[in-house]
């Protein structure tokens, strides 16, 4: 026979339980989405041999709080030495880009030469503070600008 006690015991320890199965619920929530990638004086690829064009990322599913990269490579199609520059837009939802961070390992001042191919990690970090989110896009924006020593 369980006392009044002990039901109020177990009755606490189940609420518990299923107030943690809640939390670990939410917390292990992933999201799903692709990207276009859009470049401008560049080709992106995914593999070294610099034969498999990459034009867009399907990220799959992140969890919240999760990161998630592709790393690719960008050569230089131009005639001249290039810097890169990286940047996102056409974000779906809108809201989606104040909790989701989209960079590339690409350093600014890094001189690229004709021809030249670098290896780039593009990251997608997902905030723990997301909320309302299941699916989203958006656009990533690769740009050569051509460098002019001074």
């Amino acid at each position: 026979m369980v006392t009044k006690q002990q039901g109020q015991i177990i009755a606490v320890v189940i609420a518990a339980i299923v107030a943690t199965a809640a939390i670990t619920y939410i917390a292990t929530r992933t999201l799903h989405t692709t990207g276009i990638i859009k470049s401008v004086g560049i080709e992106i690829y995914t593999d070294i041999t610099l034969t498999e064009k990459l034009t867009s990322i399907d990220w799959g599913d992140i969890n919240v709080g999760g990161t998630a990269y592709v790393d690719c490579y960008i050569k230089n199609t131009k005639n001249t030495n290039i810097t890169l520059s990286f940047s996102t837009t056409n974000w779906l939802p809108s809201r989606a880009q104040l909790y989701l961070s989209c960079n590339g390992d690409i350093p600014a001042n890094k001189i690229i030469e004709p021809k030249q191919a670098v290896k780039t990690r593009i990251t997608l970090v997902v905030s723990e503070q997301i909320s309302d989110i299941e699916q989203f896009s958006f656009d990533i924006i690769i740009t050569a600008n051509e460098y002019v020593a001074h």
